[in-house]
Formats: structure tokens, C-alpha cells, sequence
């Protein structure tokens, strides 16, 4: 009995350890990394509707994954990126860790970027509506990765106003 049980436990542990993330850069082995970065919008009043991207250069091969929340369902879908396309969007992050992080304003509408990184150390960074005083507050380089990203995936602006 006892060792029917511990074969069952070893079996529930290894489909557990074999489930991917959709939403993750894998290595080989199927280990999981996030990337170079991880870019979030969420986009007021639809609050539970997010888009979040995330930047991946796995031995050369480079790739955006784009996923789209909606509730507690979401797609993600992979768009691979020529070198000019990933240098731009390397450089449009490097940028963006130029922004302003001691900006700490805040509204009663609008949206929240974050932005989602491990350098050296941890960073994760948001801001409201970083299209609101963008130059007065600093955030010009977020708002330009931001937008860069969200045309790129070719949402536009025809489902309402991005910032």
C-alpha cells in the first residue's frame, strides 16, 4: 500500500514538473526563463483584459511571445523577430530603464504599465498612464517601449486609447 501510494505521489510530481508555461522562454531541458524583460498593460475600465510581453533570446533565436488576458482565459501567441527587430526592442528597454522611477502619480482612470526585469538584481517598475505629462514626469522611454511593443503586435488603437 505504501508503495503504491509513493508511485502514485512520484507521478502527480512528475506531470507537475513537466507542465510549460505557455508564457515562458524555454531552454533546452524545458527550463523555464522570463526573459529579457516582461512589459504588462493593463488598460482601463477593462481592468481584467491585459496584454503583457515578454522578450526572448534563447541561443540565438529571438522571439516576442504576446499574451492576451481576458478574465481568467488567455492566448499567447510567439512572433519571431529578425536581428534589427530584437536590437530595436533591446535598445527601446535599455531606454526605459532611463524613466523616471520616483514618479508616483496617479489617477482616478487610466492604465498601469509595468515593466518586468532581472539584470543584475530584480527590477519591476509600474506607472499610470504614462501618456498623461509624459515629459514632465519622465517617462517618455517607458511610454515609447510601450507603444512600440502594442503596435507591434498589431493591436493599434482602434479598440479605444492605449495610454
Amino acid at each position: 500500500m505504501k508503495g503504491l501510494f509513493l508511485f502514485f505521489l512520484a507521478l502527480i510530481a512528475s506531470s507537475v514538473a513537466q507542465a510549460k508555461d505557455p508564457f515562458a522562454c524555454m531552454y533546452s531541458g524545458n527550463v523555464p526563463s522570463k526573459g529579457i524583460f516582461t512589459f504588462e498593460i493593463w488598460r482601463a475600465p477593462d481592468f481584467d483584459k491585459d496584454t503583457s510581453f515578454r522578450l526572448c533570446d534563447l541561443a540565438g533565436e529571438t522571439f516576442l511571445l504576446v499574451k492576451a488576458k481576458a478574465g481568467k482565459s488567455f492566448k499567447v501567441r510567439r512572433i519571431d523577430l529578425d536581428a534589427a527587430q530584437f536590437t530595436k526592442f533591446k535598445g527601446l528597454y535599455q531606454d526605459a530603464l532611463g524613466a523616471n522611477f520616483k514618479d508616483d502619480t496617479v489617477g482616478l482612470d487610466g492604465s498601469s504599465w509595468c515593466l518586468e526585469a532581472s539584470r543584475m538584481q530584480y527590477l519591476k517598475a509600474c506607472f499610470w498612464s504614462p501618456g498623461e505629462n509624459t515629459d514632465a514626469r519622465g517617462v517618455g522611454s517607458f511610454l515609447v517601449l510601450g507603444t512600440a511593443l502594442w503596435e507591434f503586435a498589431q493591436f493599434g488603437n482602434s479598440n479605444g486609447k492605449l495610454y
